[in-house]
């Protein structure tokens, strides 16, 4: 399991090569972990720009209104 919570917002090109920000969450061991996933696992060669990379030492618990949030936007993507 990984040891942190991991915040982001990135910059990366889009299939209609606009650039789109992007905002989430994601679990790393360290900065470079997360920054590896990022590069590697999920934006590969469209992503432009790491604007904000936070680490956390907690879990990713939320009340009830950001949960159903959270899952609106999930069930959108």
């Amino acid at each position: 399991m990984k040891n942190y919570v991991c915040l982001y917002s990135v910059e990366y090109m889009s299939v209609d090569d606009d650039k789109t920000t992007d905002y989430g969450l994601l679990y790393a061991d360290n900065f470079a972990d997360a920054v590896n996933q990022l590069e590697e696992h999920i934006y590969g060669s469209d992503l432009l720009k790491i604007n904000s990379l936070e680490l956390f030492d907690t879990t990713a618990i939320f009340r009830e209104e950001t949960f159903n949030l959270v899952r609106k936007d999930l069930e959108t993507l």
